[in-house]
C-alpha cells in the first residue's frame, strides 16, 4: 500500500532528524526568515529530471499562524498539489520570486504572493486533469526525446512529485485516467510488477508493487497542440486607441485620452510576449477579410495563450478572456494598479480572485519582466 503524503516525510524525519514540508511531509530544508515567514526548500530530484532540484515555496507568518497552527483547517492535499504544479512549471529567480502562500490581505501576484483561501477554490475537474497529464508529457519533449515515456510506481523510498503535479491521489486513480487516455489513442502504457526491498525500524521487508510505463503517442501530441493552439501566437485582449474617461472612488476624474493604449501595446505588452519567445497578436493589426467577431474567435483558437488587460472594465476583453478560459488556454490577466485597487472601478467580481498582475504606468520594465516570466513558465511550447 502506498504511503500517503505526510507519512513518508515524518517517518524519515523521525529517524534522521530532517525537517519536513508542512503540506506534503516530504524531506526539505526549512528556514525561518527575519519577517517570520517560512521558506521550504527541496533539493530532491523529480525522477531522472533535475526540475525539482533547489526549488521551493514560502509561507508568510500570518498565513502560517492562521492556517497551520491548528490541524484540519485547510485541505493540505489540494494545496500541496497546487504548490507542486507551480514548482514543476516555474523556476524562481530575481525576475520571478518563489511562490509564497499568504492570507487574502497579503496577496500580491506581481511578487507571486497567492492567497491560500483563493487557491483552495481551484480544484480541477476530471477533464482538466486529463489535459494536465498530456501537458506533463508534452513538457518533457525535446530534440532528443520526441515521444517521452514516464514511469509511475509506488516506490516510497524516494521523493516523487509526479502524482501531486497531476492532482492524482493514488495509483488506482492514475491507472483509471491513463486507461482513458489510452482508449483515446493519446497514450500507450505497459504494466509490470517488481519487488521493492528495504529495512524499516524493525526488520528487513519486501513489497510487491506495480510499475506503469506510459508513452505519449503522435496522436496525443497533435491533440494537445490543437488544444493549446497550433501556433506560436499570444493573443492580446485590451482597449484600443485612447483610454476612456473614468472617475475613481475619490471623485478624481481621469480624462479620455489620458493614456494611448496602442502605444502601451507596442512598448510594453508586445515586448513581454516577445521576451517569452512568442508572437504578440492584436486583432486590429491582423490582416483579414472576415467578420471581426469571427476572426476574433479564430485568432484566440490559434493562439497558445491570451493576455488580457482588464483596465477600464473593457467588456470585450472580459468576453475574450472567458472564451479562451472555456478552451482551457492559459489566460494572463493584467490591470493598471490604481484601477485594480480602486473600490469603485476595480475588476469584476467573477475574476477579482484570479491571478492578476497589477502594473504601474511608470514601471513598465517590471510588467515586461513579470508577464514574460509568467508566460515562459506556464505555457508548454511544442
Amino acid at each position: 500500500m502506498a504511503i500517503q503524503p505526510g507519512e513518508q516525510g515524518k517517518r524519515v524525519s523521525d529517524m534522521l532528524n530532517w525537517e519536513y514540508c508542512p503540506l506534503s511531509g516530504y524531506q526539505c530544508e526549512k528556514t525561518t526568515k527575519k519577517d517570520g515567514s517560512i521558506f521550504i526548500l527541496f533539493r530532491a530530484c523529480y525522477s531522472s529530471s533535475n526540475k525539482f532540484l533547489k526549488n521551493g515555496y514560502s509561507i508568510t507568518a500570518k498565513a502560517y499562524e492562521k492556517y497551520f497552527s491548528t490541524t484540519g483547517l485547510i485541505n493540505k492535499r489540494l494545496l500541496w498539489c497546487l504548490v507542486a504544479e507551480w514548482m514543476f512549471y516555474n523556476k524562481f529567480d530575481s525576475e520571478n520570486p518563489c511562490l509564497t502562500l499568504c492570507t487574502k490581505e497579503e496577496k500580491n501576484h506581481l511578487k507571486n504572493y497567492y492567497s491560500i483561501e483563493e487557491l483552495l477554490k481551484k480544484y480541477p475537474t476530471p477533464d482538466e486533469i486529463l489535459n494536465k497529464i498530456l501537458r506533463f508529457f508534452c513538457s518533457q519533449i525535446n530534440g532528443e526525446n520526441l515521444f517521452p515515456s514516464i514511469i509511475f510506481d509506488e516506490d516510497n523510498t524516494r521523493l516523487d512529485f509526479k502524482l501531486p503535479i497531476l492532482f492524482i491521489n493514488n495509483m488506482s486513480e492514475l491507472k483509471m485516467l491513463l486507461d482513458e487516455l489510452v482508449k483515446l489513442g493519446y497514450l500507450s502504457t505497459s504494466i509490470t510488477e517488481k519487488t521493492l526491498s528495504g529495512r524499516d525500524n524493525v526488520a528487513y521487508t519486501t513489497e510487491e508493487i506495480i510499475e506503469i510505463r506510459a508513452i505519449i503517442t503522435p496522436k496525443g501530441i497533435m491533440h494537445f497542440k490543437g488544444f493549446i493552439g497550433d501556433s506560436n501566437n499570444g493573443f492580446v485582449a485590451m482597449k484600443f486607441g485612447a483610454s476612456p474617461e473614468w472617475k475613481d472612488s475619490k471623485g478624481v476624474v481621469h480624462p479620455e485620452g489620458e493614456r494611448n493604449m496602442d502605444e502601451f501595446f507596442d512598448n510594453v505588452i508586445s515586448k513581454a510576449v516577445e521576451k517569452a519567445n512568442y508572437t504578440p497578436v492584436k486583432l486590429d493589426k491582423v490582416d483579414h477579410n472576415n467578420k471581426i467577431c469571427d476572426e476574433l474567435l479564430v485568432q484566440i483558437r490559434k493562439a497558445k495563450f491570451l493576455v488580457c488587460d482588464l483596465t477600464y472594465g473593457n467588456q470585450g476583453a472580459y468576453y475574450e478572456a472567458g472564451f479562451a478560459h472555456g478552451l482551457s488556454k492559459q489566460v494572463f490577466l493584467i490591470c493598471e494598479k490604481n484601477y485594480f485597487e480602486d473600490l469603485k472601478g476595480g475588476t469584476h467580481f467573477d475574476v477579482n480572485h484570479q491571478v492578476t498582475i497589477p502594473y504601474e504606468l511608470d514601471k513598465s520594465d517590471d510588467l515586461i519582466n513579470a508577464l514574460a516570466s509568467k508566460i515562459a513558465n506556464n505555457v508548454v511550447k511544442i
